[in-house]
């Protein structure tokens, strides 16, 4: 069908970005559940470089504000 997008959560990529590692397990967990593929780093230092080669892969970045090296709001 023309003009329609695809809300399938199976075709949705999710990345996590927090410097706790309990966050990251649990929104893991509760998107995986949900069906959405899950990516989760631990710093914001390869945020920009991932998205960047990734652009089609990641479809929405859920990103702690106060991360260690490249904090929430430089990126």
């Amino acid at each position: 069908m023309e003009g329609t997008t695809n809300t399938d959560p199976r075709s949705k990529t999710i990345l996590v970005v927090d410097d706790d590692v309990s966050i990251l397990d649990l929104f893991e967990l509760a998107l995986v559940r949900e069906g959405f593929n899950a990516m989760r780093l631990p710093s914001g230092d390869k945020v920009v470089q991932i998205v960047t080669k990734k652009s089609s892969i990641v479809d929405l970045i859920i990103l702690d504000l106060m991360l260690p090296g490249k904090d929430g709001v430089a990126i």
